[in-house]
């Protein structure tokens, strides 16, 4: 990636780079000092795992009119910001700006992975249409714009959300920005030439890999202020028999097809049941933050 972004084209004005170490124990501060040399690099350090405190942290060192936003594993076209800064120029009525997105396999894909109708945009954050608008949740975290005065404004990424450096955390940290700048009336541009490839690594090509994925996205879902299945009726004991007796006929599957050759419906019947077993979680663990964050009932005084 650092090789790649050495060979883009500056955009009118110039451009920076901003790095979060987010307590590395590996060889990544040598990596990033070794960079510096050759991009106009600034190294923070956020030592509190979490994708998003890193990501906030980094807001208050941002220069310019637009604040891109990647992750560590991208490879992008040497037109990348050239073609991202075009776009929040023709479009002064936007405010968020996305591009295409295409996985950079690291040898062909399985056929249970690409033709069982896997949500690639989930798994890869795959990014492919024409340009023109879109939603703001339709642009995703490895080619994503915004313009900075909203930053200056005080918006920041929810902590809560997002790689947290445990193996189960609640996805959807730039769509949870995302989704509250949506309800705000800010609206978004997709430009298609801007293009970056998304590495994926050999591991996240295994069953085990997906379906922590889906169960993490699930979770994610969970989480937010409306999501979906969980109430539909009829509800008892505020639970959905609709959307249990679902999770629980996944489940069975799922169950079953572990114990089957692989074949590559069988296989979605296992990512259903975790995405929905991860729906469930985030739901319990919202509306108990929910709860806990209510203030207690106060006793009301009366006559003796």
């Amino acid at each position: 990636m650092l090789a790649a972004l050495g060979g883009l084209t500056p955009p009118d004005g110039g451009w920076c780079l901003v790095a979060v170490d987010n307590g590395s124990t590996d060889a990544t501060p040598g990596l990033l000092a070794d960079a510096s040399a050759s991009l106009p690099l600034t190294v923070l350090q956020e030592p509190q795992a979490g994708k998003n405190r890193a990501l906030n942290r980094a807001l208050d060192h941002i220069q310019g009119d637009l604040l891109v936003l990647t992750d560590d594993d991208i490879v992008p076209d040497a037109d990348w910001l050239v073609r991202l800064a075009g776009a929040a120029r023709l479009h002064p009525e936007r405010d968020v700006f996305g591009g295409t997105i295409r996985p950079v396999w690291p040898s062909p894909p399985p056929a249970w992975l690409t033709d069982a109708g896997m949500p690639l945009h989930v798994l890869y954050a795959l990014a492919d249409r024409p340009s023109g608008a879109c939603a703001p949740e339709d642009i995703y975290g490895p080619n994503m714009a915004v313009r900075a005065s909203l930053f200056h404004g005080g918006l920041r990424f929810n902590p809560a959300v997002g790689p947290d450096g445990t193996a189960r955390y609640a996805m959807g940290s730039e769509t949870e920005l995302l989704t509250r700048l949506a309800r705000a009336g800010h609206t978004a541009w997709f430009a298609a030439e801007a293009v970056v490839g998304h590495q994926v690594r050999p591991e996240q090509m295994e069953r085990d890999w997906v379906l922590g994925r889906s169960y993490r996205h699930g979770f994610g879902v969970g989480r937010r202020p409306e999501p979906p299945m969980v109430d539909a009726a009829p509800v008892i004991a505020g639970r959905s028999l609709t959307f249990e007796g679902r999770r629980a006929a996944l489940n069975v599957l799922a169950a079953l097809s572990a114990l089957l050759p692989p074949e590559p419906r069988r296989f979605w019947w296992r990512y259903r049941a975790a995405w929905l077993n991860g729906l469930a979680e985030g739901v319990a663990v919202a509306r108990a933050e929910s709860a806990a964050a209510r203030p207690a009932a106060q006793p009301v005084a009366g006559r003796s």
